[in-house]
């Protein structure tokens, strides 16, 4: 993603195994297998999809508690499936995990003025904090592993 730094493999796991993550695949079966899937196909019979037939084109990640808060941190789409529309259906999939959190207290993400404010209030409602007429104040404080210069 082009806003993230690289980071070692085992870290990246973590923080994955320790995120909620909805993922979109690409199927695409390799054409020498002897075998096909077919829409009629009972569960038993689902080992003929081989998880090398699957392409990852797309990501988005919550960092949450799972019950009161969640932080949608990271939307991504490869750039071959973009304008395609995937893109917001993967967000209306994050706004139905949302709704399922029957206690859910605050959802939050950071997103460009530009494009992603309006965007994102409009497919969750969200508004920005200054605006919500409250006495918060939204603060960040950039890590080492940010990649951006606190001066910025």
């Amino acid at each position: 993603m082009y806003w993230a730094k690289e980071m070692p493999l085992d870290q990246l796991a973590l923080m994955l195994e320790h995120s909620v993550t909805l993922g979109l695949y690409k199927y695409s079966p390799d054409p020498s297998s002897p075998r096909t899937p077919s829409p009629t196909l009972g569960e038993s019979e689902t080992e003929i999809y081989k998880e090398e037939d699957w392409q990852q084109i797309g990501l988005a990640r919550f960092a949450t508690d799972h019950v009161t808060f969640a932080f949608l941190s990271d939307v991504y789409i490869s750039r071959d499936h973009r304008a395609s529309g995937l893109g917001s259906w993967l967000i209306e999939c994050c706004g139905e995990w949302m709704d399922g959190l029957p206690l859910l207290r605050r959802a939050m993400l950071m997103a460009s003025e530009s494009v992603g404010k309006d965007y994102y209030a409009k497919a969750f409602g969200m508004e920005d904090v200054a605006g919500m007429g409250h006495d918060l104040v939204c603060m960040s404080k950039t890590g080492p592993g940010s990649g951006l210069n606190d001066a910025h």
